[in-house]
């Protein structure tokens, strides 16, 4: 039958099993009828059927012993068990048989030693002996080569295999131990000890597969488990490399010779067909067999993933003590429970398992082949992900088929699933909403804060307290760099026009601009002279000059050397550029109180604690005027810019000028005010300024005339002094007076933290610069730029009086008409109705030129020079 056709065998095998059937059936009623008879009736299959009848009485013979478990090295696919009464005992050469350890329809094995190793085997000889079918001894013998090839510690491993005298016969290793539906039964193993049982029966099924054989008749009883608890794999009768499938009438004839044993672990009065078997050619165990196994598939359709099946089988029925699905029914019904019935999740049925062992199992018992794990390997990843707790492949590859699957079981509990999360979407929807109009309430309330903070720093900056308004407007920008904010720190910048802050400067006592612009020099207590870049303030030295603290710095007008003097009562002169000392003079003793160098002139004034004031012209060693300011009081002074004439004085005393060649007293101003703290020469050296009891007043020195007077701020309160960290040194503050290069502004510093200034011909106010956190300690003007710098305790602040209002805007006279700018920006004309023409020119001391014409002006313009200007008057005349 092996060379025809697949479909000629399944129909001669299905009329085999319908005759096997009929018979059985005949016995059962008490109608006896000799098997010689039954073939006669079916003479197309009377050879085969012969055979299949002449096997029973052999299969009946064990049904008393089918029920128990097979002896230790013996499968119940074999019904190996203990005869009745102890047989004849075989001799095979090499070996002394022991015992039977059990007995089956195509089998017996004996208990024996192996003459050249002296161990013990199983020994295992064909039961009909001799008188065995030609496809009976190809089937052992075929056993026997595959399990020979199979060298692996879960499989029981060949060591033997011969023929005596017709008989064929096979040594294997002795397993003492039981299989592993029993040693499931007795031990109370944890999931975790049973699933690393299995990964080490999946190892030996993987083994095999890589080796090319499918054992196709995977089961409990046929895994021994030693008494290590380590399986071993039995029974290879089924195996195959290539090999017809089972058909569907060979396995109902197979179920049938099965019957009246019913051997697999139930008894014969339950009558199931659980097992499938036939002298000579075991084919099958029916609760094992993969659905295209039960439904005759081709040969190519059984492989190695139809073992991967039994495999999920086997573990289904080990983690819950069950089969997936009911074979105790008729062959019919359980072959339809194999190829339709879905297995329920196995963590219904037992503790202990959770979802990705449910995926894994369930994913194993696919129905079809294309479903479940492609290889032995593949399952033992999945199961060893399982132990691990990792994911596994069979929730990935096959997460929307099982949905489906669950779905279809339990669409009721779905459908209120379902309901529950569009009940979940609607209230998250509402949460939702609801945050958004938080969110969007949120913001209100912070653009609310952020307006009331600009406002805040606005009503600051009105209200004169330009450093609160500062760090109020930029702590409004940081937080919230719109529109609001930046439009108000320009207006904040508009009255403050600062160009920059140098920190980390220490408590400044000094500062001086050198008079080429290339340099700035800043002096404070922690004894340093820091040198900056005057274009972009970057540190250009550091020096040590004074142990005790420098308190005063100058530039020579030349701008080669930098002077600076101490409370140490040291005069020092460095070379500028590489910094270096050119000379230390002892100039006071007790330290110096100030040090000025003449605008124009190589000659340096400094007064000194011990009441003396001295002209210097540097590098020299000897003053070359001095003079005594004998007073209780702190004395002040200044040195004109031709470094020609000395005005000083102390305390309330009249100011004296004095004459630096002849020492002659050349003005006294004797009603200047109170303690005079500050003197100051414009630079044409006519005029004199002087710092009095919070009054700034500009006097005439040569008529004695004052001209006008302002307030000044605060002085700072008397006797109290600032002290510094250090012991021994402090510094007490006195007010500064500077006049802008061309002599049209004068600045003064006042104790109330605010820098004034003011026009010197009129006496008006000019501007005040209030963003100082501290009282100011010293003032400097940069020749030609109009950039004031003003230093107090923490850092050193760059103001650009271009910038302020008050230096880019004018009163035009009433009726005018016109406007002109010169092409270099530096003049502005306008013209009014009365026929005069100003002229503005755009610096800080906006001196105003008139020109009268005849009549009114209508129009002006300049020359792209900027030299010349024209102006059209009302009657038609260009001047």
């Amino acid at each position: 039958m092996a060379g025809q056709p697949a479909s000629i065998r399944d129909q001669f095998d299905r009329r085999l099993g319908e005759a096997i059937d009929a018979y059985l059936e005949q016995r059962q009623r008490g109608e006896p009828v000799s098997p010689e008879q039954w073939a006669q009736r079916y003479p197309e299959i009377a050879d085969e059927l012969r055979e299949c009848l002449a096997a029973l009485p052999l299969l009946e013979r064990g049904s008393a012993a089918a029920a128990r478990a097979p002896a230790a090295g013996v499968t119940d696919e074999e019904d190996l068990h203990r005869p009745a009464a102890a047989g004849e005992r075989p001799a095979i050469p090499g070996y002394t048989i022991l015992a039977e350890l059990g007995r089956g329809g195509m089998g017996v094995v004996y208990r024996a030693i192996q003459h050249a190793t002296r161990r013990e085997v199983a020994l295992k000889l064909l039961a009909s002996g001799t008188y065995a079918s030609p496809a009976a001894r190809r089937r052992f013998e075929r056993e026997i080569e595959l399990a020979a090839a199979l060298d692996h510690p879960g499989i029981v491993h060949v060591y033997d295999a011969g023929e005596h005298k017709g008989q064929l016969y096979c040594a294997m290793a002795l397993v003492e131990g039981e299989p592993l539906n029993v040693w499931a039964g007795r031990r109370a193993a944890s999931v975790r000890q049973k699933l690393e049982l299995f990964i080490a029966i999946t190892e030996a099924v993987q083994y095999a597969h890589q080796r090319a054989v499918i054992h196709r008749d995977l089961k409990p009883s046929n895994i021994m488990i030693d008494r290590d608890d380590r399986p071993r794999i039995l029974d290879f009768g089924l195996a195959r490399e290539v090999e017809p499938p089972l058909g569907t009438a060979a396995a109902a004839k197979a179920a049938a010779i099965a019957k009246p044993s019913a051997s697999e672990a139930r008894p014969a009065a339950s009558g199931d067909a659980s097992q499938l078997t036939r002298e000579g050619q075991l084919v099958g165990t029916l609760p094992y067999l993969s659905p295209e196994q039960a439904t005759g598939a081709g040969a190519v359709a059984v492989d190695t993933r139809s073992d991967l099946y039994a495999l999920g089988v086997i573990l289904f029925e080990l983690l819950t003590g069950r089969l997936p699905y009911d074979t105790s029914g008729p062959l019919a019904e359980t072959l339809q429970h194999i190829c339709r019935t879905v297995p329920p999740r196995p963590s219904r049925l037992g503790r202990g398992l959770d979802a990705n062992i449910d995926a894994v199992v369930l994913r194993a018992l696919e129905k079809s082949p294309e479903h479940r794990h492609h290889s032995a390997a593949e399952l033992l990843d999945d199961l060893r992900c399982c132990l691990s707790g990792e994911p596994v492949s069979a929730h990935r590859t096959s997460r929307f088929y099982l949905l489906r699957k669950v779905y279809a079981r339990h669409r009721r509990q779905v459908q209120v699933a379902f309901g529950a999360m569009v009940l979940l979407l609607l209230t998250a929807t509402v949460i939702a909403a609801l945050y958004v109009q938080v969110r969007r309430e949120r913001n209100q309330l912070d653009q609310q804060l952020h307006i009331t903070q600009v406002r805040r720093g606005l009503a600051q900056l009105a209200a004169g307290h330009d450093m609160l308004a500062e760090r109020t407007l930029w702590a409004a920008y940081r937080r919230r760099p719109d529109e609001i904010a930046r439009w108000s720190l320009l207006a904040y910048f508009v009255e403050n026009p600062l160009a920059g802050v140098l920190v980390r400067t220490g408590w400044v006592t000094g500062l001086s601009f050198s008079r080429d612009g290339r340099y700035v020099a800043c002096s404070n207590l922690d004894g340093e002279v820091l040198l900056y870049d005057a274009d972009t303030f970057a540190r250009a030295a550091t020096l040590q000059a004074h142990a005790a603290g420098p308190t005063h710095v100058a530039f020579a007008p030349g701008g080669e050397l930098l002077a600076t003097a101490g409370s140490d009562g040291q005069l020092k002169h460095w070379r500028t550029g590489s910094w270096q000392p050119v000379a230390q003079l002892e100039a006071h003793a007790g330290g110096v109180t100030l040090l000025r160098y003449a605008a124009s002139a190589n000659r340096l004034l400094t007064i000194g604690v011990d009441g003396r004031l001295r002209v210097w012209e540097p590098p020299g060693a000897e003053p070359v005027w001095e003079t005594a300011v004998a007073s209780a009081a702190p004395s002040v002074g200044d040195l004109s810019a031709a470094g020609e004439i000395v005005a000083t004085t102390s305390g309330a005393a009249a100011v004296r000028i004095v004459d630096v060649q002849s020492g002659g007293r050349l003005a006294e101003l004797p009603a200047v005010g109170a303690a005079v703290e500050a003197l100051r020469f414009s630079p044409d050296g006519r005029l004199l300024a002087a710092w009095s009891a919070g009054q700034v007043g500009v006097w005439s020195w040569a008529s004695g005339t004052r001209h006008w007077s302002a307030a000044a701020g605060a002085s700072e309160p008397r006797p109290t002094s600032l002290w510094d960290r250090a012991p021994g040194r402090h510094v007490t503050w006195t007010p500064s007076l500077e006049f802008s290069e061309d002599g049209a502004l004068l600045l003064a510093s006042g104790w109330d933290a605010i820098v004034r200034a003011w026009r010197t011909d009129r006496g008006e106010s000019f501007a005040e610069l209030r963003s100082h956190g501290t009282a100011v300690y010293a003032l400097a003007l940069q020749s030609g730029s109009g950039r004031l710098m003003t230093g107090q305790v923490g850092d050193v602040r760059i103001w650009d009086l271009r910038q302020h209002p008050a230096a880019r805007s004018w009163l035009l006279p009433s009726g005018a008409t016109c406007v002109a700018v010169s092409a270099a920006g530096r003049l502005v004309a306008s013209g009014n109705l009365a026929g005069n023409v100003r002229l503005h020119a755009m610096s800080l001391s906006s001196t105003d030129m008139t020109l009268a014409l005849h009549a009114p002006v209508t129009a002006l313009a300049f020359d792209p020079s900027g030299g010349r200007l024209a102006a059209a008057d009302d009657d038609g005349r260009v001047a």
